[in-house]
């Protein structure tokens, strides 16, 4: 299995959802594993080695902010793996949603 040296989650799913595992799993043929978000930023992103420029004169914050970092990805010469899309934790109206689906479970 391969080794992620660098991750950061803004994810509320419990316990670790079956997109975690096929992150880890993909981490194996890629340089850089992303979750994108609904709302067009991402959940998730890890990989092997995390360039700074990866995440230099980013429109943080914003609906692009996924696609923009899967693109700079590519201009750098990672190979980048999304093995879904997936929700985060950003409004009040997220952290409803996680209590409702936190509290169903």
């Amino acid at each position: 299995m391969s080794r992620c040296s660098n991750a950061r989650s803004r994810w509320p799913a419990r316990p670790f959802p079956p997109h975690g595992y096929s992150c880890v799993r993909a981490l194996n043929a890629h340089d850089l594993v992303m979750l994108p978000a609904e709302d067009g930023g991402y959940a998730l992103i890890g990989g092997h080695r995390l360039p700074a420029r990866l995440f230099t004169d980013m429109a943080w914050g914003g609906s692009e902010v996924a696609a923009q970092t899967h693109a700079r990805a590519r201009e750098l010469g990672l190979r980048v793996a999304c093995p879904g899309t997936v929700w985060d934790l950003d409004t009040p109206r997220d952290l409803e949603r996680w209590r409702m689906l936190d509290a169903a479970t």
